[in-house]
């Protein structure tokens, strides 16, 4: 058993870009304290101050899985189901993680904290919507602010009286109640349906629910390109190198506006300070409602009717299992509670994610105007340098606390950050970074790869391998998205891919639960497919067992 710590990539390198600016590693950092300790203090479960839940190694950032093991194990929960939602490298170092299991008595001091986080997810609703309204209300205040016209002395009140949005902030006890409803749902099930099927019928079951407001976003663009399909003018402006300014005065544009105004602040790895917002490079978006045009993709209805007829019918399949057993009317009832609990959950992951990008979005506006001052006294030579210091750092030179700053640090930092990219790190292992972990990628010979299923359904069709958002370009309409892992917001592809699968992920990661949406079937953490595959080779995606077959190799341009 591992007496070490085990750091794992698991869920950050799905939510963050690869290589983390110093501003969003102190972030990270600080969140240690603001976002785990607080939280979880919240569901009556106390930690030391001074727990690491999250570590930077060569600008990627790690959990401490000892830590997260500990957590879900005081929590009754299973530690390898931590594994399975949110995903992350099957590693014997993780399945060895030595976690100290509580004695009867130990479970019995902790039946306070047991009764607490049963109220709070009872009234998860009520408590949730006053917090993302408090969110909202203060995103709202806080936009229609211009800082330019507060002092230097003003702003750093300003930046702190943002720690209220972060108070409000549930990421945690709402990853906790999915994990949660998860795992009830899943059991239940399992004592009167087969294995084999459980992860699948699970799957059908959420899709198609029509409350994931990711998708929804998604879908929003689809009717913005159903919209410019039928207006040759609008088609035309698309083309534009500059279409937010041709369509300006027109309907569509306005209709446009209304979108940004209400998803604008999101963004590809929104949880990232450095990352751009939508409304910072409207026309990326318009890039996007054209390509849906051009593959015909302008009408969501059937998507969403034909999703959820496949819940319904997973629904009726799970209740005739119910009806051929014992006490059938509450074996019902509890179905459709455990159900319904984890619907809300999904749900409320997704909802939690849009609000949380308000606050990141409003620290990101309040960075550039740091970075813009500091630009203009010399002490950056430009704005964009201010994600190269951290949190503190940009503090104490607002405050006068610090008078300057060598620049040689900023220019340090980017050399570091340019030799990080270089390297290929684990994304699990023990104790401290070594320079031997670093290792050359090889090609495993064979020919059927294993990961979880996400979304079902089996399709083939041809791989095309994108690394990062910037290859966005390349991928086509009806092929099979390859990558390491995927943030939200590149399910922009997932309406026109025939397929998604990436190396990373959970069933309870935000990809896989917007790729259920759209009925695209999705295989998750499918360890060493990148490396296994080239552009065009010919392969077979089962989302339904979670395996990915190669079929043959023919590459194309």
């Amino acid at each position: 058993m591992s007496k070490e710590i085990v750091w794992s990539r698991m869920n950050l390198k799905e939510v963050t870009p690869e290589i983390l600016y110093p501003l969003t590693q102190s972030s990270f950092i600080n969140s240690n304290k603001l976002l785990f300790i607080e939280q979880y203090k919240k569901m009556g479960y106390y930690l030391p101050e001074d727990t690491e839940f999250i570590r930077v190694f060569h600008g990627r950032a790690y959990f401490n899985m000892n830590v997260m093991s500990k957590i879900f194990s005081d929590l009754m929960s299973d530690p390898d189901l931590m594994k399975v939602s949110f995903g992350g490298s099957r590693s014997d170092l993780i399945e060895n993680i030595d976690v100290d299991e509580l004695s009867l008595f130990g479970r019995i001091k902790m039946l306070p904290v047991y009764i607490k986080i049963l109220l709070l997810f009872n009234n998860i609703d009520r408590i949730s919507e006053a917090a993302f309204a408090t969110i909202k209300e203060r995103y709202r205040v806080y936009s229609d602010k211009d800082m330019k016209t507060l002092t230097d002395k003003e702003t750093p009140g300003y930046i702190d009286s943002m720690g209220e949005m972060v108070k409000s902030d549930l990421t945690i006890i709402i990853t906790a109640g999915v994990c949660q409803s998860y795992m009830v749902l899943r059991d239940f099930l399992n004592s009167f349906m087969p294995i084999e099927e459980l992860d699948d019928v699970i799957n059908q079951l959420v899709t198609g629910s029509g409350d994931i407001i990711t998708a929804n976003q998604n879908f929003a663009l689809i009717r913005l390109a159903g919209d410019a399909k039928n207006d040759g003018a609008i088609l035309e402006a698309l083309e534009d190198a500059r279409p937010y300014e041709r369509l300006e005065g027109t309907r569509f544009r306005r209709m446009f506006d209304g979108f940004l105004k209400e998803f604008g602040h999101r963004g590809l790895y929104e949880t990232s300070i450095e990352s751009p917002r939508y409304y910072e490079d409207p026309d990326s978006v318009l890039k996007i409602i054209k390509n849906y045009a051009k593959a015909g993709m302008i009408d969501p209805q059937e998507t969403i009717n034909r999703q959820r007829k496949v819940r319904e019918a997973a629904v009726e399949n799970v209740l005739k299992h119910i009806r051929d057993s014992k006490f059938s009317y509450v074996k019902k009832k509890l179905f459709q509670r455990h159900l319904e609990g984890y619907k809300r959950f999904l749900a409320l992951r997704e909802k939690n994610r849009y609000h949380c990008a308000m606050t990141i979005a409003l620290y990101r506006r309040s960075c550039l105007e740091l970075g813009r001052r500091f630009a203009e006294k010399g002490i950056l030579d430009e704005q964009h340098d201010i994600f190269f210091l951290t949190f503190l750092e940009a503090q104490k030179i607002l405050s006068g606390e610090m008078s300057g700053l060598n620049k040689k640090v900023v220019d340090e930092r980017k050399s570091e950050r340019e030799t990080n990219s270089r390297y290929h790190v684990p994304d699990v292992f023990v104790g401290e970074f070594k320079p031997g972990m670093v290792k050359e990628n090889v090609r495993e010979p064979k020919n059927v790869f294993t990961g979880y299923a996400a979304s079902s359904g089996i399709v083939q069709g041809k791989a095309r391998i994108i690394h990062s958002p910037e290859e966005f370009g390349r991928f086509k309409v009806g092929e099979i998205l390859v990558a390491p892992t995927t943030d939200p917001m590149w399910s922009t592809l997932f309406p026109i891919a025939k397929a998604v699968v990436t190396e990373m992920g959970g069933v309870l990661s935000h990809a896989a639960i917007v790729a259920r949406e759209y009925g695209t079937p999705c295989v998750v953490n499918v360890q060493g497919i990148v490396d296994a595959l080239e552009d065009g080779d010919l392969i077979e995606v089962d989302g339904t067992s979670g395996l990915v077959r190669i079929i043959n190799k023919e590459i194309i341009s």
